[in-house]
């Protein structure tokens, strides 16, 4: 699910750089060679970089609202991204990886430092024509947004008037390629499996305890059964029907908490290959640390 979706979004985002290179040659040659000897190429680059920032920030939005909507979906919450604060998707995504999925965002710091960075220019290019805000008691330098452009050698900034563009592609591409590695950070810890086992006594999530806790019984049933077959046969076979139905809802739990795949015939095949037969449940289930 969440692999479909990030899929969707690199398509969108690799379509826009497959735009820029295309057009390239064009914005570098031919308009510079027709309108050299006016301003209008940097007219031109600003519309035409500009709105692939907007086009950028656009999939990114729509993006991380499926994303939180898929983990929602779930059931581990019946929060909805939608209900959160924030000024937009972006904002809200952010807010409902943190608190709500869980997720630990430091090692995405940086990057989203950047989209935070990028989205105020980009609100700069929507709302305010491409200008710096600034009072006439205070210059310019002394904008937060004047700040983040000047740090960046691909934008152009007019101090008079508070103008800015964009004159580079590569702009353009560091800012996919931020995205990018939010967005691969964000989909591959959502797509990791997730159990949650708690009550009021223990409040923590207990997922390793119960894998832990449900395999030591499992073993000690295989431990009594093999030696009840060392014992004597016809015991064993008497009870076989009993205890391929412990070891089938054991193995029901154990699959619970290892977020695992059961099958019927699990308990049984157990019952048959003993300890063996519990390492390879093991795999099966994808249990942590296997």
């Amino acid at each position: 699910m969440f692999y479909m979706i990030q899929k969707s979004i690199k398509d969108r985002l690799t379509s826009i750089i497959d735009y820029i290179e295309l057009m390239e040659p064009k914005i570098n040659v031919e308009f510079e060679k027709q309108y050299k000897e006016t301003d209008n190429v940097n007219v031109y680059k600003q519309l035409h970089y500009h709105t692939l920032l907007v086009a950028v920030f656009s999939t990114i939005e729509d993006g991380l609202k499926k994303l939180c909507n898929a983990d929602q979906y779930r059931g581990f919450t019946t929060l909805k991204v939608k209900d959160l604060a924030g000024n937009n998707y972006i904002e809200k995504s952010r807010i409902y990886f943190d608190k709500v999925a869980e997720i630990n965002l430091e090692p995405v710091s940086n990057e989203w430092r950047r989209i935070k960075e990028f989205q105020k220019i980009r609100n700069a290019i929507v709302h305010n024509n491409s200008r710096i805000t600034f009072s006439n008691d205070s210059s310019i330098d002394k904008s937060t947004l004047f700040q983040i452009l000047k740090k960046y050698k691909h934008v152009v900034i007019d101090n008079e008037t508070g103008r800015f563009y964009i004159c580079d592609k590569e702009f353009v591409l560091s800012i996919i390629k931020q995205v990018m590695n939010y967005l691969d950070f964000i989909i591959s810890t959502l797509s990791e499996k997730k159990v949650i086992a708690r009550n009021t006594t223990l409040p923590y999530n207990n997922d390793l305890w119960g894998e832990e806790k449900i395999t030591r019984i499992i073993e000690a049933v295989i431990y009594c059964h093999e030696e009840r077959r060392k014992a004597c046969k016809s015991l064993v076979d008497d009870t076989e029907q009993y205890t391929c139905g412990i070891l089938g809802n054991a193995t029901k739990i154990l699959s619970f908490f290892c977020d695992g795949e059961w099958s019927p015939g699990d308990g049984k095949y157990i019952y048959e290959y003993g300890k063996d037969g519990l390492k390879k449940l093991v795999k099966k289930y994808k249990m942590h640390g296997d």
